[in-house]
């Protein structure tokens, strides 16, 4: 435990105490533990708040500045950085950065938005693991003006991070617009191809029974 020791001239108290009062401050880090020791020996303990040691005036000094914390380690946003941010959400309609991978993510939130996704129909996932490179990790952040991640851009534009997926998706708005920016067309177009192939041989089942009809009836005629 650190302490200081300061003499109080008691000269003032003459009628008190008619030398110096040895005053020990023992402080940690809440309260200030004051130790008097009088002339009978007797000893005295009582706290002493912090801001009890503080005059009025100084407080209002300290109320009337504005101390903010600094960024300990973060650096601007460089065109190195920015043009690389850039080329990777430019290169999928649909681009996500994340900590770890769609397959492997590393923290709860990019595992629920991939999951999202994939429920949406959105299965390859184009993204940027940030937990391998510290600039795009912070960089991001200035770049969008959103703080956290994962982050998502569609078609170039920054749509939200995942409190805002998660209520797109919980409203259904997330799905609409992912039909209406032909994220999942992809996924339809297969789907109605497979419907078409179904037809066509089903059509052409019918058209062979047809003709077995008609060569049967040729039969029975010649006949």
């Amino acid at each position: 435990m650190n302490y200081l020791i300061s003499n109080i001239n008691s000269n003032p108290l003459k009628g008190i105490a008619n030398s110096y009062i040895n005053n020990s401050l023992y402080f940690n880090s809440k309260k200030i533990i004051s130790k008097s020791c009088l002339l009978n020996g007797q000893h005295n303990y009582f706290h002493l708040s912090t801001s009890s040691l503080i005059s009025s005036s100084t407080k209002k000094t300290f109320n009337s500045l504005k101390l903010q914390k600094p960024k300990l380690f973060s650096r601007p946003l460089t065109n190195y950085t920015k043009n690389k941010i850039e080329k990777a959400i430019k290169s999928a309609d649909l681009f996500v950065f994340l900590k770890g991978t769609p397959d492997e993510p590393e923290c709860g939130f990019s595992f629920a938005l991939v999951q999202m996704l994939r429920v949406q129909g959105v299965e390859d996932i184009k993204y940027f693991d940030v937990t391998r490179d510290p600039m795009v990790r912070e960089g991001i952040k200035e770049y969008s003006n959103w703080p956290t991640i994962p982050q998502v851009y569609l078609k170039g534009e920054f749509l939200g991070g995942f409190d805002i997926l998660y209520k797109m998706h919980k409203n259904g708005e997330l799905e609409d617009i992912l039909h209406e920016e032909g994220i999942v067309q992809e996924i339809e177009d297969e789907e109605d191809v497979d419907d078409d192939e179904e037809e066509e041989d089903d059509d052409e089942e019918e058209e062979d029974e047809e003709e077995e009809d008609e060569n049967k009836d040729d039969n029975k005629e010649s006949k």
